[in-house]
């Protein structure tokens, strides 16, 4: 019984090991990515994430295609260069040799960053020319 009970428990470990290097292995980006953001305009961007180790990824954002390799800590990055601003929404493709990752309505603008108490709550239709501070 107690031999049944170690072969069960170094199983269960291979299993664990393994299912965690296969998601490890996975392509993704770092969280400070997603959905709806805003890429600061005028400056190169720096997109990184982790990949299988020595996946090639490729990323492709207003024309540009830009690649690089995961190193053996899984880790990659790379720069895309400066973008003027936009309006027009677009999709960041990151393409690794199996997964592909699409990150949709992505803006090039000005990025700010607030800070505050109650005058973070203050709309801009209580400011003394907001007209002309909107535009």
């Amino acid at each position: 019984m107690r031999n049944l009970c170690k072969q069960c428990s170094l199983l269960a470990l291979l299993l664990i090991v393994g299912i965690n290097g296969e998601l490890l292995a996975e392509l993704r980006l770092s969280a400070i990515f997603g959905d709806q953001m805003v890429l600061q305009q005028k400056q190169p961007v720096t997109i990184w994430g982790w990949a299988k180790a020595g996946e090639k990824i490729r990323v492709e954002f207003a024309g540009q295609e830009v690649e690089t390799t995961a190193g053996q800590d899984t880790r990659w990055q790379l720069q895309i260069a400066a973008l003027d601003s936009s309006f027009a929404a677009q999709t960041l493709v990151v393409i690794g040799d199996r997964d592909t990752v699409k990150i949709k309505d992505v803006l090039v603008g000005e990025v700010w960053l607030c800070g505050g108490q109650s005058n973070m709550e203050m709309t801009m239709g209580g400011t003394v020319n907001r007209d002309l501070e909107i535009a």
